[in-house]
């Protein structure tokens, strides 16, 4: 099991995590560094963003477009959905996915400052996951959308 170390405190709550119905999705998607991004226009780094029931497409980014010490934006990314190269859904609980609407939520109504390799798109991304218990394997491993996206689907692939 990829479970949360909580789940291990007794027998009883690794069967009720084990039996506890998946039903719900969280979708991450990503493009590439050179992968298209409308209008003619290249990404020079890639990006990850997230899809959460019941609250659409949402990622992050710099609001100046500077890719150090800039204000950060959590904003809708539901037009930006198809430049998408990748994705990995991951089915949750209702409790998982509650947790990653409130982290969303929170993010929302407290962004950090966007700073490339040390809060940016993949950070968020990565947040979303770890609230919603999605395990993608060591987050200091993970440099880029793609090396979060490729982790996602070696841990969460079914």
């Amino acid at each position: 099991l990829n479970a949360p170390g909580y789940v291990y405190n007794t027998q009883q709550s690794v069967w009720d995590y084990i039996e506890a119905p998946s039903r719900n999705k969280i979708a991450f998607y990503v493009w590439g560094r050179g992968d298209e991004t409308g209008h003619g226009n290249h990404s020079l780094t890639g990006h990850a963003f997230v899809w959460i029931k019941n609250m659409g497409y949402w990622g992050f980014g710099s609001k100046n477009g500077e890719w150090f010490g800039d204000e950060g934006v959590v904003s809708d990314h539901t037009r930006l959905r198809q430049y998408a190269t990748d994705s990995c859904i991951v089915y949750v609980t209702d409790q998982q996915l509650r947790q990653a609407q409130q982290k969303l939520n929170q993010l929302r109504n407290s962004t950090p400052d966007y700073n490339l390799q040390l809060y940016d798109c993949t950070s968020f991304a990565m947040d979303i996951a770890d609230a919603a218990e999605v395990y993608y394997g060591i987050r200091s491993l993970v440099f880029t959308p793609g090396d979060f996206m490729e982790r996602l689907k070696k841990y969460n692939s079914y």
